[in-house]
């Protein structure tokens, strides 16, 4: 039967049925019917009423449970108890009317709320439920804060899958096979509790698309549903986005498999908005591009776009941002091995060797003060240090970011470079970045209370750094469409920045 409804998602999802779970050392089976709920958050309750035990355990246990017992009777329940909280479960299976629930792999904890009484409640990490006799087409993920200004489809577009009345959504290409992304029926209800604050996640919206085959495991499934696209909508909408688990649907609609497994767990926040389908359809074409990226998916690619996310976060201070900021580069500059500099390779040989020289005579002209022994010593070990540490190595973040950006052809390191060069101060852009990462990583906090930094400046580097990671990002994930700027908000090409930009297009003034 096809689906009849437009509102067929589940947030809150019961199964209940007769239920089997097995114990590993001593073996141990425990059978009985069993209640599961999961909430629309995906937190678990299951509890099982067991009424057969078999295996290595005291004899005739189970009358003992629920009725009044002498205290021999209840040291045998104790050992009992204690020796089911102690084992490991193994498996759990469900079998109700619908369908089999059961649990995957064995990270499945139990404990027995009432001693004197049959029940055990379970928290299994991840579990599937599956319809037999029924052959997958479509998957379908439930997404997590998605809000954004979705697009008005083609007056031809349809889906059996479709779950908008208004006709609204994000239509991208995966695998060869048209997908997309719909808001619920009450997506404005749903809008609202988040966006005041009332609910920390909400189901907001669903993603579609087609199977290429019928996954066998886990591993083919995951080359078929686009997990690593939750962090580009991320990316895109200003906060981050989860999801509770993965169905897997027929051609009609029908329900073959759900996937209980919570990818991210987000907590929703006010960020900056990077796209949306009024902004040059930027999520299609993002989403377009994802499947063909060589880092999406990588743990430093999911650690850099949870970084440029959080940093857009209206709940941070700038000390706060700035330093996801920071972390996301210093990550970066890590994975294309450009922490470490070697200077020499930047100047001539005949700098080298008079720079040489210079150390030579500055570590004999130390080693000449020392006026005593204890001094000798002292003064010694600094000459030689002068001497032998190595001048031409440096672990300098400016340097780092500014090599990083001419890896992926940025010319804001110059731009920005030459205008802090010919203002009243004269001090380097560069040093100046690496002495503001230095003291928020390691103090945590810049103070503007003194002369040292200025929150109007800092507030602009924040912007413009936030910028370049918006930017770093886009080139290594091949976007080439339009966004939101931190620095301006009206929409630009992804690579609006030139060598001849203007200071002041950056923000500075």
């Amino acid at each position: 039967m096809a689906i009849s409804s437009i509102n067929w998602l589940e947030d809150n999802i019961k199964y209940a049925g007769e239920g089997r779970a097995e114990f590993a050392n001593p073996r141990v089976i425990l059978e009985g019917p069993v209640i599961i709920a999961f909430n629309e958050s995906g937190e678990s309750e299951i509890q099982m009423e067991f009424r057969n035990i078999s295996g290595c355990v005291e004899p005739n246990i189970l009358e003992l449970l629920n009725r009044n017992v002498s205290t021999e009777e209840y040291f045998r329940i104790l050992r009992f108890s204690k020796q089911i909280e102690a084992n490991q479960c193994t498996k759990l299976e469900v079998v109700t009317p619908n369908g089999t629930f059961s649990s995957i792999g064995i990270n499945i904890k139990h404990y027995i709320p009432n001693y004197l009484n049959n029940v055990l409640n379970f928290f299994v990490l991840t579990s599937q439920f599956e319809v037999h006799d029924k052959e997958a087409k479509y998957w379908v993920l439930p997404l997590y804060n998605l809000m954004t200004n979705f697009y008005r489809y083609p007056r031809e577009w349809t889906h059996p899958l479709s779950i908008s009345s208004k006709h609204v959504g994000i239509i991208f290409k995966f695998n060869c096979s048209i997908c997309f992304i719909e808001p619920l029926e009450d997506y404005e209800v749903r809008k609202d509790e988040l966006t005041n604050f009332k609910k920390p996640k909400k189901i907001t919206s669903i993603m579609v698309g087609e199977l290429r085959s019928i996954p066998k495991d886990s591993e083919s499934l995951d080359q078929q549903v686009p997990i690593n696209f939750l962090e580009l909508l991320g990316l895109a909408t200003g906060t981050e986005i989860g999801s509770p688990y993965i169905e897997l649907r027929t051609a009609e609609g029908e329900l073959v498999k759900r996937i209980h497994v919570e990818h991210n767990n987000p907590i929703y926040f006010k960020g900056h908005v990077a796209m949306d389908e009024f902004c040059g359809r930027g999520i299609g074409i993002l989403l377009d591009n994802g499947q063909s990226l060589l880092h999406l998916g990588n743990s430093y690619m999911i650690a850099t776009l949870k970084h440029l996310v959080r940093a857009g976060s209206r709940n941070l201070d700038i000390d706060e941002k700035l330093i996801h900021i920071f972390q996301a580069l210093d990550g970066l500059c890590e994975i294309f091995d450009l922490k470490t500099q070697n200077l020499n390779q930047r100047i001539n040989t005949s700098q080298q060797k008079k720079i040489k020289a210079i150390l030579e005579k500055a570590s004999r002209d130390i080693s000449a003060i020392a006026v005593d022994d204890e001094q000798s010593r002292v003064i010694g070990e600094i000459a030689n240090r002068t001497r032998t540490i190595p001048a031409g190595t440096a672990r300098d973040f400016g340097l780092s970011l500014s090599d990083l950006l001419k890896l992926f052809d940025l010319a804001d390191a110059n731009i920005i470079e030459d205008y802090y060069q010919d203002s009243e101060n004269r001090k380097s852009w560069i040093r100046f970045l690496s002495h503001c990462r230095g003291v928020e990583i390691h103090k945590g906090f810049l103070e503007f209370d003194g002369d040292e930094f200025d929150f109007t400046e800092i507030n602009v580097i924040r912007a413009h750094l936030h910028d370049i990671l918006f930017r770093l990002v886009f080139k290594m994930i091949h976007y080439d469409g339009t966004y939101r700027s931190p620095i301006q908000t009206l929409p630009k090409e992804a690579n609006w920045v030139k060598p001849n930009t203007s200071p002041k297009m950056l923000g500075y003034h």
